[in-house]
């Protein structure tokens, strides 16, 4: 009986020092928390396990408009999920309290691996608030520049266009495809191929690859110790590309790109970031460049299964 009692003395007090040590203090004011099923590494076995898809199946069983989720190893030791319009529009007009600026440099700096002078660099003055200039604010304010409606916006969709154009003239020159392979392939290539030009790392499938390996748990890097092992296929596919974006800039990329590609070339060579942290960076700007690609794959795929002539066309 004493053995027993002193076990379960053992338990509950290294759970306390667990939890002292690396749980999240909340404010009152915090929107309400779901605790996880096993304490502390609940949630990030949960994410590791699920991806995106576990912060939907909590929305749908908690149906919370917003709540907070306890993640060692997040930005801040937590996550917010906000699942009510009206609230999502509430926070983006507090831009001064909730910088999305600062939380996508946090983000970048953990899922790119960035050196800590890089990191230094990256998360400096980000929203403009100190004197100088910082490069996060440069980047993303000349980037917003970059893809207003103007001449270097129009050359982008016209190359990403005409380039889809001669892809989908092919076609018929194959006798069977995978559809649904095809159309991400192809969207992928459109637009990265529009950003970068001729030196475009990612019209190597191996890359295409790589991107959708780090694409499928990006949040893992950021929320595990260990990211080599515990998301060992994301940062292997991060690495891949990498790999590629050096290349990239060792065959002079960039003098044949787009201008916005160009232009973000600029800023960092002048930011003092290591060519390798720069390669790091663009590794996972993917995020932003291909945002879209997937309601495009549902778009075209939907008008191929509502449209049997076409359907009946290519399906042979």
């Amino acid at each position: 009986m004493n053995l027993l009692f002193a076990s379960l003395a053992a338990i509950v007090s290294f759970s306390w020092f667990l939890n002292y040590v690396f749980g999240v203090k909340r404010d009152s004011k915090e929107p309400p928390y779901i605790d996880p099923k096993f304490p502390i590494i609940g949630h990030a076995v949960g994410l590791l396990r699920e991806k995106y898809g576990y912060y939907i199946a909590l929305s749908e069983k908690y149906k919370l408009r917003i709540f907070g989720l306890a993640i060692p190893g997040m930005p801040g030791g937590r996550v917010y999920i906000i699942n009510s319009p009206e609230l999502v529009l509430a926070v983006q007009r507090q831009s001064k309290q909730l910088s999305f600026w600062h939380v996508e440099a946090t983000f970048t700096v953990g899922m790119a691996g960035l050196s800590p002078h890089a990191k230094k660099i990256v998360t400096h003055n980000v929203n403009g608030e100190e004197e100088g200039t910082g490069f996060f604010k440069s980047g993303m304010t000349l980037q917003h520049q970059e893809m207003q409606p103007g001449e270097h916006l129009l050359n982008i969709t016209r190359d990403g266009t005409q380039k889809l154009a001669r892809t989908v003239s092919k076609l018929e020159e194959i006798t069977r495809i995978d559809l649904n392979q095809w159309i991400v392939d192809t969207i992928m290539d459109s637009v990265t191929g529009s950003f970068y030009g001729p030196g475009n790392p990612y019209k190597d499938p191996e890359i295409s690859k790589a991107f959708r390996d780090f694409e499928d748990n990006a949040v893992g890097l950021i929320s595990f110790p260990l990211p080599k092992v515990t998301c060992r296929k994301a940062y292997q596919g991060r690495e891949k590309m990498v790999d590629a974006f050096l290349k990239f800039y060792a065959d002079e990329g960039p003098k044949t790109a787009s201008h916005i590609v160009q232009s973000q070339d600029r800023v960092a060579t002048t930011s003092g970031i290591s060519l390798l942290d720069r390669a790091r960076i663009d590794a996972v700007s993917g995020h932003a460049i291909l945002a879209n690609t997937t309601p495009q794959h549902s778009g075209l795929s939907s008008i191929f299964s509502q449209t049997p002539n076409l359907w009946k066309r290519y399906e042979t």
